[in-house]
């Protein structure tokens, strides 16, 4: 996280990013040694023997990503390209976790019907569509696009979430259980902060380019009045790349709830 969050400041090429990656790697293999020969480990690695917990995790990861991108992103479009006012911005991203609460006890009761694994696949699939449809907006997108879209999304979460808290708890050995809810909220955390940092560096980078500045914040409300500004056109170029890069984390998450069935055929 501290080596992406000097490459978010646009200092790719510092050597402290390089050292904090090589670092964060060493650190990660000194861990997995250091847990393997402790008696009582910190984190019982077998867990991860399941393969089922282990790639329903990887899936798990790669969505909160993607929601996250979303989650930064999304009110700056919408007060910076659109125009509207804060209270108007909130409303129109509402339809997300409206549909991820009416799904989720839908889903409860497929994913004890279906395999879990390709309910997740499919709502990561619906994710993935949702995305690259909010990548296409433009500055004169309708209400009902924005919320339509962004429907979407919610309604793919709320098809991913439920079944994929099922199959990772009910993977697990019953005296693990504890175990494998704290993985589940460590992954929801990395998913989180991973994808804040990876939408604010593909912005700032745009923004760099074209004004010398990387912070959102530095974006002014007057962007959206003038659709000639220079910041704004940035803006919308690492908008729709961000949100294309979270299409695509989307897209492999359901590739990895795909090969997490055939695995375990």
């Amino acid at each position: 996280m501290f080596s992406l969050a000097l490459a978010q400041k646009g200092s790719w090429r510092e050597p402290a990013v390089g050292l904090g990656a090589l670092l964060a790697v060493a650190l990660f293999v000194f861990f997995i040694r250091w847990e393997k020969r402790a008696s009582f480990p910190l984190l019982d690695l077998n867990i991860f023997r399941i393969t089922a917990f282990t790639l329903g995790n990887l899936a798990r990861w790669f969505s909160f990503i993607t929601m996250s991108v979303s989650n930064l992103l999304m009110p700056f479009f919408l007060q910076l390209a659109l125009g509207l006012d804060p209270l108007r911005a909130g409303l129109l991203v509402a339809p997300t976790p409206f549909a991820m609460a009416l799904l989720a006890p839908v889903t409860g009761w497929l994913s004890e019907r279906f395999s879990p694994e390709r309910l997740c696949a499919v709502g990561l699939a619906v994710n993935g569509a949702a995305l690259v449809l909010l990548a296409l907006l433009q500055t004169e997108a309708t209400a009902f696009e924005v919320a339509s879209s962004l429907a979407l999304l919610g309604i793919g979460m709320g098809i991913f979430q439920t079944p994929n808290n099922n199959l990772l708890m009910s993977s697990v050995p019953r005296h693990r259980l504890g175990i494998g809810s704290s993985v589940l909220s460590i992954v929801r955390s990395l998913g989180y902060s991973v994808g804040a940092t990876l939408a604010a560096m593909i912005v700032g980078h745009f923004l760099l380019i074209a004004t010398g500045e990387m912070s959102l914040q530095g974006l002014s409300e007057t962007a959206a009045i003038s659709r000639e500004t220079p910041a704004l056109a940035a803006f919308l170029r690492g908008y729709r790349w961000a949100y294309l890069t979270a299409a695509a984390i989307a897209l492999a998450g359901a590739a990895v709830s795909l090969w997490a069935v055939n695995s375990e055929r």
